[in-house]
């Protein structure tokens, strides 16, 4: 094989390789890393341990609306370009052997709207790669059963 010839065999596999996701190896890190919803969802979640809490961070970018957040838990809304909600996520303490929960309370710029305040569960697939949301409680109420869940796929080990 000539030089040029082995040039281009290495450059399709590389694409190759990228473009089947084999580039980036995944494991099982716990809760730390970046996750993308799945079942229609463009959401990606990124979860990070900083001084024992968990912080959450969360990017959607939707059809006319996105969301942007700042690495400390404290994320905004826009629609059509226009800030609507602000949103803080707070991680609860952990119990062992009981699942990542995570406080989210969110406040809209109109002030004739409710504001929002949920515990969201994180709970991890045996594979560490999989990881499913449910909402146990909005407004102080239990709900029972929970909403969701909410799927992800682990894209990535390193929260971004």
């Amino acid at each position: 094989m000539t030089r040029s010839g082995r040039g281009a065999a290495i450059l399709t596999l590389s694409l190759l390789s990228a473009a089947l996701g084999c580039g980036t190896h995944v494991s099982d890190t716990g809760y730390t890393g970046v996750w993308q919803g799945v079942e229609g969802s463009g959401s990606t979640i990124s979860l990070k341990s900083v001084d024992g809490q968990f912080v959450l961070s969360w990017l959607a970018n939707d059809i006319g609306r996105e969301i942007q957040c700042d690495g400390r838990g404290l994320c905004s809304e826009s629609k059509d370009g226009a800030l609507v909600y602000k949103y803080e996520f707070q991680s609860l303490p952990m119990i062992v052997g009981e699942p990542l929960r995570i406080r989210c309370i969110g406040t809209s710029v109109d002030p004739r709207a409710a504001g929002m305040n949920l515990i969201d569960e994180f709970r991890l697939g045996d594979d560490g790669l999989t990881l499913e949301v449910y909402t146990i409680e909005r407004a102080g109420e239990t709900l029972r059963p929970p909403t969701g869940p909410r799927r992800y796929r682990k894209l990535s080990n390193r929260p971004s």
